[in-house]
């Protein structure tokens, strides 16, 4: 078992990896959660974190949706409207790249300035 002064050491390690990863601050990627939004909520919802995000320098972030195991049927029904709202009129809101996330019902978002 690792001590106590290795495990700071190895977390501290991590951090740095992490905070040296792009469009990363502090170690972590801001994320706006769209579970329980309906899509309108989604939508408005997403616009706001995205103005946000331009205005505070944010060139990355990362939009949950969920995968859809609540859903009626377990698929997906924000998730593929959220990404088609993201690569279409979330360009307005300053969206160049738009990646999903394996197994994460997530997508990772890249935003210019």
């Amino acid at each position: 078992m690792a001590s106590k002064r290795n495990r700071r050491s190895i977390r501290h390690m991590a951090e740095e990896l992490d905070e040296d990863r792009p469009g990363r601050r502090g170690g972590s990627l801001p994320t706006v959660d769209l579970h329980g939004c309906t899509l309108d909520q989604a939508r408005r919802r997403l616009a706001q974190e995205l103005t946000r995000w331009r205005a505070g320098g944010v060139t990355r972030g990362r939009v949950v949706t969920g995968s859809g195991f609540g859903s009626p049927g377990g698929k997906a029904r924000l998730a593929p409207e959220i990404d088609s709202w993201l690569r279409g009129e979330g360009r307005a809101y300053g969206v160049t790249e738009v990646r999903s996330v394996p197994g994460q019902g997530a997508f990772d978002v890249t935003v210019e300035r």
